[in-house]
């Protein structure tokens, strides 16, 4: 094939190497020739002899391409331009000639109209290298955002910032969610809401210059056309300016353009494209929305299911219009197996892991329950947990029955709150299962909240305030985020952080629960060891993980699966669920295969010698062979395995995992990290001054987020 790899031929005939060269021809007609000479990202160069000249006799018009062609081609750009930093200008100039030489119809993204939407999906974390999107790997956004870009419901040369992409709750490598939210400005046949768009970022970069300026000194205002250059402060929001964006979401709705109405009339700033002779796409305010959802789970992998859509003002962003964050950490109560060195986990006290839980609930400083590093800079780690429990799943789908019978059944923590630090949810489990392998009392919750003396102490009192005793079945905040569905959650002026505005129930209505306790209780919680520093501990599993819900007020958001955009309850002709179906199907097909994988996997299971029989019989009858089981279980009683010594110990870690320690002195014994100032001032000092002085900007920038505009 290196015939054909001149520069007369066309795409759909080359192979993947002659596509490579052609990079490099391109790049050196540019005038990039020491990186032509530079192996791409995913291979090596070939020989010069196996392939054209890498300078050609480019001629006068190159001949068009067929879509098929034109398509490979941009797909191999963008391919290459994922591969990392040094990829993107020879990524970009496949784009770039692909898009010179295309016979395809060029797609206008300012002419068409535009509104602002939150999308809800779903996504198995396990395939893919966290949320975020990131240059050198495949991340949940960045296929999300190649499939709207493949759409053609977004501008894909603006990228992410060009549409106003913000996310809600950003989750790592293996972890999963159910309820993941994103807001975005898309297309629309219905409505234009691009005028208020340019309103309200044009507030919100004013607001961020003058917040800028009075933090740092007088500086340029960011760009528009980059949103998230610069970090979104408490008091900014939700900032509100014009009547429609005062409105409700229902009332928004009603407020629509009116059928016919064409983008020119609808928005006075017209793109330049239109107003240099090209036809603006009219709104068609009869018809249904564009099928978003339709669109979407059609370009993108079973791994990604997008669930639902809503309409949302222009003001609205995923990441700070939401009132709480739900995750849920699955786990089993531990094998009935004889554990060994190598496992299985051990049988877990669930009542002592329900003791220790509902110890964090409320408001505590988490810094011994998060990891620490320096470039996020934060200094305050007081968060509040609105609700928590562990119990077990259900074992049908329509009943919250769950299976009595079983040995090994699945249980999982719900933990609500109004946000999150950095790797929480899996540090609480470590300490969790702890408790739980018997390793720990459910007491060292309170201990690692202790920070100082008195401090535990302090914050039973603010809760039982807020009608939270410090008896053991706790599972909510009263008058928060667990139990107001519509309730309000504001900022408290002096620390930016949520607080309860309704009035909670006190605590002495609690007549379960008496003022000697309680004062039994505080006194214990004076008296309790202090950890200052975070002891060095092993996080949890991270394949466990699902971020299950993120939580809005109904008058910001109305999810729903059809093309209807109107407030609900909708008409009964509305289309709220042509899309709900199959996604469901497609679901409960995944489901069934994993099922029964994991069916066939127990009955390996079943058909392998155990300890500490460790032998088989030669045959067995066929009513045995039905129904298979195992010997009698004797992970319960305490019996150890021989390759165990007496002081060897299992500590669960969820998923699957166990570490083996050879001894457990107690969690008191660990090593102990370095203070968070610490580890601040380092980052300053080293790492953030580089790499702050490299952009021209402060180290305290850098660690908010700031980027100085382009």
């Amino acid at each position: 094939m290196a015939g054909a790899a001149s520069s007369g031929a066309k795409y759909e005939d080359w192979s993947a190497d002659d596509l490579r060269r052609r990079v490099l021809e391109l790049e050196a007609k540019l005038g990039n020739v020491a990186s032509a000479s530079a192996p791409l990202a995913d291979g090596p160069s070939a020989p010069a002899e196996a392939g054209p000249s890498r300078l050609p006799a480019q001629p006068e018009q190159e001949p068009a391409l067929s879509r098929r062609a034109y398509r490979r081609a941009i797909r191999l750009g963008h391919r290459i331009q994922r591969q990392g930093p040094v990829s993107q200008a020879r990524g970009q100039a496949v784009v770039d000639d692909a898009k010179a030489r295309g016979v395809v119809k060029s797609f206008n993204f300012d002419l068409y109209p535009q509104r602002k939407i939150a999308i809800r999906f779903a996504y198995d974390g396990t395939e893919y290298a966290g949320l975020a999107a990131q240059s050198n790997a495949i991340t949940v956004e960045s296929v999300l955002w190649d499939a709207l870009v493949k759409g053609r419901l977004v501008d894909g040369e603006k990228g992410m910032q060009g549409a106003g992409w913000t996310r809600c709750g950003r989750t790592d490598r293996g972890v999963s969610a159910a309820g993941q939210v994103v807001s975005l400005w898309i297309r629309s046949k219905r409505v234009d809401e691009r005028q208020q768009r340019t309103m309200h970022e044009a507030r919100l970069a004013k607001k961020m210059a003058a917040y800028l300026e009075a933090a740092d000194g007088p500086r340029k205002a960011p760009s528009i056309e980059s949103p998230a250059a610069e970090p979104v402060t408490p008091d900014l929001r939700h900032e509100k300016g014009s009547s429609l964006e005062d409105l409700s979401l229902s009332d928004r709705m009603k407020a629509a353009p009116p059928a016919g109405e064409s983008l020119a009339t609808s928005t006075p700033d017209v793109p330049s494209s239109a107003q240099n002779g090209a036809t603006s796409v009219k709104l068609d305010g009869s018809s249904p929305e564009l099928p978003y959802l339709s669109v979407l789970n059609g370009l993108l992998p079973n791994s990604i299911r997008v669930l639902a859509w809503s309409p949302v003002a222009a003001d609205f962003s995923a990441r700070f219009s939401c009132r709480y964050r739900h995750y849920k950490y699955f786990f089993t109560a531990g094998s009935p197996l004889l554990p060994t060195t190598a496992g299985p986990s051990p049988r877990l006290n669930i009542d002592a892991m329900r003791e220790g839980a509902s110890r964090l609930l409320g408001d505590h400083d988490f810094r011994n329950l998060c990891k620490v590093e320096g470039v996020k800079q934060i200094t305050n780690f007081r968060r509040r947990i609105d609700g928590v429990s562990i119990d077990q799943v259900p074992a049908t789908w329509t009943s919250k029955e769950t299976d009595s019978a079983s040995d090994e059944p699945m249980y999982v923590l719900n933990l609500r709150g109004t946000a999150f630090l950095y790797h929480q949810v899996r540090n609480i489990m470590s300490v969790l299962f702890l408790i739980g392998a018997g390793l720990e009392k459910p007491s060292l919750v309170d201990e690692l909240l202790n920070i100082k003396p008195g401090m535990t102490a302090e914050d039973a009192r603010w809760a039982a305030i807020h009608g939270v005793s410090l008896r053991k079945d706790r599972t909510v905040l009263p008058g928060s985020t667990a139990t107001e569905r519509d309730g309000v959650v504001q900022l408290d002026s002096e620390t930016g952080l949520p607080v309860m505005v309704q009035t909670a129930t006190p605590m002495e209505h609690d007549t379960s629960w008496t003022e000697q306790q309680q004062q039994d209780e505080e006194e214990r919680l004076e008296s309790l060891r202090v950890y200052a520093n975070k002891p060095e501990y092993e996080m949890a599993s991270d394949t466990s993980l699902v971020l299950w819900d993120c939580g809005f007020r109904p008058s910001d958001v109305a999810w729903r699966a059809g093309t209807y955009d109107g407030p609900l309850p909708a008409p009964q002709e509305a289309d709220v669920d042509s899309a709900a179906a199959p996604t469901a199907a497609l679901l409960h097909g995944e489901w069934t295969r994993r099922s029964i994988s994991a069916e066939i996997w127990r009955h390996f299971l079943f058909s392998s010698p155990v300890a500490p029989v460790g032998t088989q019989e030669a045959g067995v009858t066929f009513e045995q062979a039905r129904r298979p089981t195992l010997p009698a279980a004797s992970n319960q009683d305490g019996t150890r395995h021989k390759s165990l010594g007496p002081t060897a110990v299992l500590v669960p870690l969820g998923g699957g995992y166990v570490r083996l320690h050879t001894s457990w002195r107690g969690f008191a014994k660990l090593k102990r990290e370095e203070a968070p100032e610490v580890k601040n001032q380092r980052w300053l000092e080293g790492k953030g001054k580089q790499r702050a002085e490299a952009l021209g900007i402060t180290p305290q920038q850098l660690s908010r987020g700031y980027r100085p505009p382009q």
